[in-house]
């Protein structure tokens, strides 16, 4: 059970490691999120159903939409420019910093996927977007990934997100994917997830949705927390 909650925690920042805001976007992004293959009913109720993206400079704010990967781990909160990651708890009002585990996963931390361009151009919410071939490997398990990319809507990496828990480091694609298809063979199981954004608003975010709240406490990640997954 510990290795497939790494799994699914890696699975829902994949798209949060990619894509943080430059100071020139600034916004609001909603996905839906549909499951398809094989044994994806034992994951229904746990994934979420969609996501929604806030943006500002280069922090990100990730927060899960259904299902019980939701309750469990709150919003996702990614601060750029100090190269942190944290699990907002609001139930709890505790702040879970995330960070790489030493040692036996370094070698992964450093992999870099293999990124191929396709030739497939479509229109997404208004900007046209690039298709991409993404293949890695995560916890043991490789993940193709397809990114439709709106190469107008500029973002970047945060700096130091390897140390963030932010597994995936997406080098060579400069922009927004408003669509993403990811393929994961789990546990002798393959399923497909497809996040279409069905919303994009461009304009100011209230800062305090990219904050620790003060009166949270500040803990460090500890998976065994979360239902003896980590056992």
């Amino acid at each position: 059970m510990k290795k497939l909650f790494f799994t699914l925690t890696a699975f829902l920042l994949l798209f949060a490691a990619s894509t943080q805001a430059q100071n020139k976007f600034e916004g609001k992004v909603v996905f839906e999120t549909k499951y398809m293959g094989e044994g994806v009913d034992q994951f229904a109720a746990f994934m979420p159903s969609g996501m929604t993206y806030y943006f500002k400079g280069s922090d990100l704010r990730l927060e899960m939409n259904g299902g019980m990967a939701a309750a469990m781990m709150g919003a996702i909160l990614v601060k750029g420019d100090e190269g942190v990651s944290y699990m907002l708890k609001e139930s709890e009002m505790v702040a879970y910093k995330i960070k790489k585990e030493d040692g036996e996963d370094d070698e992964e931390m450093e992999a870099k996927p293999t990124i191929t361009k396709e030739d497939e151009v479509i229109t997404i919410q208004g900007h046209k977007c690039q298709k991409y071939k993404v293949v890695m490997v995560t916890e043991g398990n490789e993940v193709t990934q397809y990114l439709w990319v709106a190469e107008d809507i500029k973002v970047k990496k945060p700096k130091g997100a390897k140390d963030t828990g932010n597994t995936i480091l997406i080098e060579g694609i400069d922009g927004l994917p408003l669509k993403k298809m990811t393929t994961m063979d789990m546990m002798g199981m393959s399923f497909t997830s497809v996040e279409t954004c069905v919303k994009l608003d461009t304009g100011k975010q209230d800062k305090s949705l990219f904050e620790v709240p003060s009166n949270y406490k500040v803990e460090d990640f500890d998976p065994s927390m979360f239902g003896g997954m980590g056992n």
